[in-house]
């Protein structure tokens, strides 16, 4: 009996140990994003309750104490008293201390102490305070986020020390307001989302092309006019076609309804930097004034229907301006950001090149070439601000022509020479934002799955957002303090309504958030996606439509192509597939080890939480075991650089793919610009054939013209050709085909040669 005794009691205190060892943990079970620099968990709890109060030492911290209390409110049905007490000792217990406290260094910094009598946060700046409160928001029950009463929670916060930083001093997020256009309710949604992640800067582009979306008193035809277009473009900018729904679409924001949300973001530490664009993507102000064209077109102008990059700019005239300053006073005494935006990028010079106006100006003013002239037309625009003690950002297209020494230039392209140009801009010691498109686009596709809603042709997962450093290879320290932080950029072409901004954005906003605020040595992308899972209820909490795409399943084959391994990032997934095309579900095997393709095998596979069974994602990718694989080809000379650069590699390995993104992503497809091609497949020994296909479109997605006429010819020595097959193709994807074929009767044959007029784009050449 007394032995009995013993284990019982050993047995306690072995699950006391494991008790107390789970009260000192890490950010990974407490979910909090982005990770602080210091988290040590404690034993206990402290209950929120009606009676808790919130003790404020400075006037500096009531904005915060309020907004916090508000905040708590709906879902708790608490209202805490808030009061004063200029003691800093913070011993009152069933109390929340937000205290100004100068000890503390660094202006967004915080210290967070949780016990089981009271909470005492210190700060030397009501910024550092607010972002101690988005740490405690996050450790709260994630039921804290509804906006209604929740009846049966324990509103408990973990007993913790947190002390917190930032890296960088800008971490920003943008929203392109001018290709869709979103009401003031979820901007400030979005502004509540950007605070939630401790980044303060919301770069709001409000102007474009497609619409001028900011109500200017001095000039109302901005809105009347600039504010609406008769279309929208459906399907892809590059679908054959280019067609729009032939539908009036418009909207602006009205001086007030600014002033609100400027106001709104102030309270949660939010600076608006504005975006004017000029002197490109200026087209809706040039529709709504076209005097500001007129010396270097004599068009007229409609506010712009397609997307991307117009002719259209403003002329360098003295009446334009007179128009941006007037504009740019209207802006700033909207905005009280330090920093005002002016676009600068994409603005073809082919308009100024033959207009007497611009050349006047050139002349004039000895400027050398066009892209001087864009220099001078931004240094002017920068004076403008400059009077009014504000700073010019512009994207990176700012260089051109001579960068002046007080700019701050917003990096986006991030290949070749550009990329280059940021040292020397680093050298020049002017100060750098980094959102470069490589990372830190949120337009593009999440994963490869099947089932990802329609964006822009590029691939931009979760994980590759995470692994970006603002901090570039090569650079001295001092020009990596010229480095301000980064942000992650939201363009609207495919993003029709707000509940699609939230699944593009997030949930890749936290990770500029911990990209941003985390030190470096505290990043990690395991512990991040562990994270993510508490992430998610929060988001679901707040009624965001965050994407799981990190979720879904990605492929990697091996250097030789003949081997698939499948993955997610989910640490709590499986994988289940089938290898005939069908949909897994949660009967479906569970993926165990790689494929190997050596016969004609369809995989498709699903990702499954182990706990819920809930299911992400829709990979699929076929491998056809045919005549030509790996088999040599060779062009024309006429035929594109892509088929000599590419073709060798992808037109006769086998695999077929049905992302949504072939246009860049694994160079799935070779991409021609309406050229004839021909191509000769050398089979190496005479073969009986009867079928020639090849594939001139994704299933989904982006959309290509095909061919206008293919021929199929075959041969025994590459002399001598006989055609087996032609027709005329031109209507194949129009009536939604995903290749074509060419039956003929069996033949045989060495060679075969594929002769495509006005080719646009294959998929893998099929021999059988």
């Amino acid at each position: 009996m007394n032995i009995i005794k013993l284990l019982l009691s050993l047995l306690v205190l072995l699950l006391s140990i494991n008790s107390a060892s789970a009260h000192v943990s890490n950010s990974d079970a407490l979910s909090l994003i982005p990770a602080p620099n210091h988290l040590t968990r404690q034993e206990g709890d402290f209950l929120l309750t009606n009676s808790t109060k919130i003790v404020i030492n400075n006037e500096e911290g009531l904005s915060v104490a309020e907004y916090f209390e508000h905040f708590i409110n709906p879902a708790t049905g608490m209202s805490l008293e808030i009061i004063t007490d200029k003691n800093t000792k913070a011993d009152r217990t069933n109390t929340i201390h937000l205290l100004i406290d100068s000890s503390v260094e660094g202006d967004e910094a915080y210290s967070l102490i949780a016990s089981v009598n009271n909470i005492v946060i210190r700060a030397s700046t009501k910024a550092g305070l607010f972002y101690a409160t988005q740490s405690l928001r996050q450790l709260l029950p994630s039921a804290i986020e509804k906006r209604i009463p929740i009846n049966n929670v324990t509103w408990k916060i973990p007993a913790v020390t947190i002390n917190d930083s930032p890296r960088f001093e800008y971490r920003g997020m943008h929203l392109d307001v001018g290709r869709h256009f979103y009401p003031t309710k979820f901007i400030k949604k979005y502004i509540d989302l950007i605070a939630a992640h401790k980044m303060n800067r919301f770069h709001w582009h409000l102007t474009e092309d497609q619409g001028w979306r900011i109500e200017i008193k001095k000039y109302p035809k901005l809105t009347q006019i600039g504010g609406y277009r008769k279309g929208t473009v459906y399907g892809h900018a590059y679908d054959e076609g280019g067609r729009d729904d032939n539908l009036q679409y418009g909207g602006f924001y009205s001086q007030k309804e600014i002033k609100d949300i400027v106001a709104y973001a102030k309270q949660r530490n939010v600076t608006i930097v504005p975006e004017i664009d000029l002197p490109g993507h200026s087209v809706a102000a040039l529709a709504a004034y076209p005097e500001l064209g007129l010396g270097c077109t004599q068009d007229t102008f409609n506010v712009r229907i397609q997307w991307g990059v117009s002719k259209d700019i403003y002329c360098p005239s003295e009446e334009t301006f007179t128009f941006i300053e007037d504009v740019l006073n209207e802006v700033m005494d909207l905005f009280p950001s330090e920093y005002i935006h002016i676009g600068g990028d994409e603005a073809p010079k082919d308009r100024w090149k033959k207009s007497k106006t611009a050349q006047k100006v050139m002349k004039d003013n000895g400027l050398k070439d066009e892209h001087e002239l864009q220099s001078y037309f931004i240094k002017r625009v920068e004076k403008m601000l400059t009077k009014r003690d504000r700073k010019l950002i512009g994207w990176d297209e700012i260089l051109e022509g001579g960068l002046s020494e007080s700019a701050t230039v917003m990096f986006w392209r991030s290949w070749g020479e550009h990329f280059n140009n940021i040292k020397t801009v680093l050298e020049q010691g002017n100060p750098v934002i980094m959102t470069p498109v490589s990372h830190l686009y949120f337009d593009y596709y999440q994963s490869e799955s099947m089932d990802e809603p329609k964006a822009w042709g590029s691939y931009l997962p979760l994980k590759k957002v995470y692994s970006y450093d603002p901090i570039i290879e090569g650079i001295s320290e001092k020009q990596a303090s010229q480095i301000m932080g980064a942000q992650g950029n939201v363009w609207t072409e495919y993003i029709p309504t707000a509940r699609m901004v939230e699944y593009r954005s997030q949930p890749r906003m936290a990770a500029v958030g911990e990209l941003t605020w985390s030190s470096k040595k505290h990043k990690n992308w395991e512990s991040f996606v562990t994270r993510l899972d508490g992430h998610f209820s929060r988001l679901d909490a707040m009624d965001v439509n965050a994407a799981r795409s990190v979720y879904n399943v990605h492929g990697e084959l091996s250097e030789d192509r003949k081997i698939l391994s499948l993955e997610t990032d989910g640490g709590n997934h499986q994988i289940r597939y089938t290898l005939d095309g069908s949909v897994p579900n949660y009967k479906s095997p569970l993926y165990q080890q790689a494929f190997i393709l050596d016969k004609t095998t369809h995989v498709r596979a699903i990702a499954e939480n182990k706990s819920t069974l809930d299911h992400f994602g829709d990979y699929k990718l076929s491998y056809i075991n045919h005549l030509a694989v790996g088999k040599k080809i060779t062009f024309s000379k006429k035929s594109h650089k892509n088929f000599h650069e590419q073709g060798q590699s992808i037109l006769t390995d086998g695999h077929i793919s049905y992302n949504r993104h072939h246009m860049r992503m694994k160079n799935r497809w070779v991409v021609v610009q309406g050229e004839d091609v021909k191509a000769v497949i050398d089979l190496e020994t005479a073969q009986n054939i009867s079928k020639v296909s090849f594939g001139i479109q994704p299933s989904i997605g982006v959309r290509f013209k095909s061919p206008q006429y293919v021929v199929i010819d075959v041969s025994t020595d590459g002399n001598s050709w006989k055609t087996v097959s032609e027709k005329d193709t031109s209507m194949a994807s129009k009536n939604g085909r995903t290749s074509i074929e060419f039956p003929f009767d069996i033949i045989s044959a060495r060679y075969v040669r594929i002769t495509a007029i006005k080719a646009h784009r294959f998929d893998e050449f099929i021999v059988e």
